[in-house]
């Protein structure tokens, strides 16, 4: 590209234009590019019929609140698109278009209010900033990312990589392709304001490149949910063959007998509700599957598991204050304090009848017997949950992250969903009743938070 090749020729605008406001939109100035836009507003068709009786030229600007009906000279942007009217249709019942073609950017330096319609003194803004090797090679750049986006995009149809190579001027390329980006009406009148073509290139290549990103992502993405869905419609066509097949045989009354004793332990259970429904749903699939299969081999073992539960068997807490202060002396001598706290725990539980999701927190120097104190009342209370005790030690972990890790291997969460590990710990104890002893957290104290959400969503 030669310096003489890109001088800028500055377009022959009058000094006063007719002023129409778009809505939700920002209009380019893209030459040899018409443009459609849906008119009606009394306001605009009057501009418009000025605008064809002078030259045929108007300036279009962008609202800055898309609801407003009635903008004002507050409510447009400064900066906006000189256009030439190329043809006007008259709509039947819907609003009439009007087809444009862009010329040059333009600053309003003022307006002049006319009765029917805005009027603006405009001064045209030229592309600045002669060719040089970096902008060649920005031009190149942009053209190969809007080839991918052209071929990963499945609503931008293949000729338009041809419009694409066929631009040779980079200000015309960066409008054209800024206006086809996925972008808010704030960021592409920015972009509009840009008159310096280094600059706008590489804000286009910027967003573009964006763009690309995001379309290989989805792509991916698509690709594995139809490869899912393959493999799904191929294994529910087996399985019916298999069904088929096995009833031929008579291979299949035996099984379907074990699934129906299945259904019949689960409505007798008189489980609770979230539980009620993990099993039902595993039994649906038991029923879809080959019985010899590793999966239900898992899914049975889940539902027996649930069945297995005592979900209904519960145990009377002990909270007589004398025994326990009895039981406290007997192996810790001392520490009166500490099992004056306990005692009063006990008082305040016996008084109140409910206090779900206690947190008693034993703090003292090393050696003094917080580790023994706790593991002697926790092997006192363990008849008293239907899960039993955890007892965490967390003396070689300082990053709270892993701290939640941790105590969700210690109480047998396998949970390898992409969820944060808070959130699969929460919902793995969220109906568990245990009781959680933790060792050693003065190191990791940032994970008090993480601590408190833990009691608050698992109260038992």
């Amino acid at each position: 590209m030669s310096d003489e090749s890109a001088i800028q020729v500055r377009p022959q605008v009058p000094p006063e234009l007719p002023v129409i406001a778009v809505k939700n939109a920002v209009i380019f100035p893209i030459p040899n590019l018409p443009v459609p836009l849906a008119v009606g507003r009394a306001r605009t068709m009057a501009a418009i019929e000025q605008a064809s009786a002078e030259d045929g030229m108007l300036l279009i600007l962008t609202q800055r609140n898309g609801e407003d009906e009635e903008p004002g000279e507050d409510d447009l942007y400064e900066v906006g698109s000189v256009a030439r009217i190329l043809r006007i249709s008259r709509g039947f019942e819907g609003p009439d278009e009007l087809l444009i073609e862009g010329i040059c950017r333009a600053r309003v330096e003022g307006f002049t209010e006319v009765e029917t319609y805005l009027r603006a003194r405009v001064a045209p803004l030229i592309d600045s900033g002669p060719p040089e090797a970096e902008t060649d090679a920005l031009l190149r750049t942009l053209k190969d990312l809007a080839g991918k986006v052209i071929q990963l995009s499945p609503r931008i149809p293949d000729e338009a990589l041809s419009v694409v190579e066929g631009i040779d001027d980079p200000g015309h390329l960066a409008d054209l392709v800024a206006s086809q980006l996925r972008m808010s009406v704030p960021e592409r009148q920015a972009l509009l304001e840009i008159w310096d073509v280094k600059t706008r290139l590489n804000k286009v290549i910027e967003a573009l490149a964006h763009e690309a990103a995001v379309l290989e992502i989805s792509g991916r993405i698509r690709t594995e949910v139809r490869d899912s869905l393959d493999k799904h419609q191929r294994e529910v066509y087996l399985r019916e063959q298999l069904k088929a097949i096995r009833k031929e045989l008579g291979d299949d009354a035996g099984d379907d007998d074990d699934l129906e004793d299945l259904e019949e332990r689960i409505a007798k259970a008189r489980m609770p509700e979230v539980a009620d429904k993990a099993a039902r749903r595993e039994l649906r699939r038991l029923r879809r599957m080959n019985p010899q299969s590793a999966e239900a081999t898992v899914a049975r073992s889940y539902v027996d598991w649930l069945l297995d539960v005592p979900w209904n068997t519960s145990t009377t807490d002990n909270l007589d204050v004398r025994a326990a202060a009895e039981l406290l002396d007997e192996d810790h001598y001392g520490l009166a304090q500490v099992k004056r706290r306990i005692t009063e725990y006990l008082a305040v539980r016996k008084l109140k009848g409910d206090m779900k999701g206690p947190i008693l927190c034993l703090v003292g120097p090393p050696g003094v017997g917080k580790t023994t104190l706790a593991l002697a009342v926790a092997a006192q209370m363990q008849h008293h949950y239907r899960d039993g005790v955890v007892f965490v030690p967390l003396a070689a972990i300082s990053d709270p992250i892993l701290m939640v890790v941790t105590i969700a291997t210690a109480v047998g969460s396998s949970d390898q969903s992409p969820k944060p590990p808070q959130t699969r710990l929460i919902e793995f104890l969220r109906h568990k009743h245990l009781l959680l002893v933790l060792d050693n957290v003065e190191q990791i104290s940032e994970a008090a938070p993480a601590m408190a959400a833990l009691v608050a969503e698992c109260p038992e």
